[in-house]
C-alpha cells in the first residue's frame, strides 16, 4: 500500500464529495458501516474507527475484497463491488485527548459489471446536480 499524498493525486476520475447518508460495508460478514467521504467511477474513500477488527481484517492492505454501498433514504444499494486498498491513514481528531481513533481509507474499484457501472454512474450523476 502506498503512503497517501494529497498533492500527488493521479486519479482517472474526479471524486465527488458525499455530505451524509452513504455507507460502505466491507466483506460479507461485516455489519460495521463505514462513512463514505467521496466517490467516483474508479473508487471511493471512507472513514472508520480504528480498532474495528472485522473491518481491518476484511480490508487487508494487499487483499482484493468486496464492498457494498448503501445510501440511506435514496433507495440505492450496490453490492459485490471488487476493490483494493490504496491508502490508509489516521485522521486528526478535533477533540483533544480523544481516545477513539478515526481512520480514512481510499480504495480503487476492480472490474465492475455493466450493471454495477450503470448503477454507480446514476448514483454519481444524482450527487452532481
Amino acid at each position: 500500500m502506498v503512503v497517501w499524498n494529497k498533492d500527488a493525486d493521479r486519479r482517472k476520475y474526479q471524486r465527488i464529495p458525499i455530505k451524509t447518508g452513504v455507507f460502505a460495508v466491507i466483506g460479507p460478514q461485516s455489519t460495521q458501516k463505514c462513512i463514505v467521504i467521496d466517490i467516483s467511477m474508479g473508487g471511493l474513500s471512507f472513514r472508520y474507527y480504528e480498532g474495528a477488527e472485522k473491518i481491518v481484517k476484511e480490508i487487508g492492505d494487499d487483499k482484493l475484497g468486496k464492498i457494498e454501498i448503501t445510501a440511506v433514504g435514496k433507495d440505492f444499494h450496490l453490492n459485490n463491488i471488487p476493490f483494493k486498498s490504496i491508502y490508509d491513514h489516521e485522521l486528526k481528531s478535533e477533540i483533544p485527548f480523544d481516545s477513539l481513533k478515526i481512520r480514512k481509507r481510499g480504495v480503487v474499484f476492480g472490474n465492475l459489471s455493466r450493471q454495477q457501472k450503470s448503477q454507480l454512474e446514476g448514483f454519481i450523476d444524482t450527487h452532481l446536480s
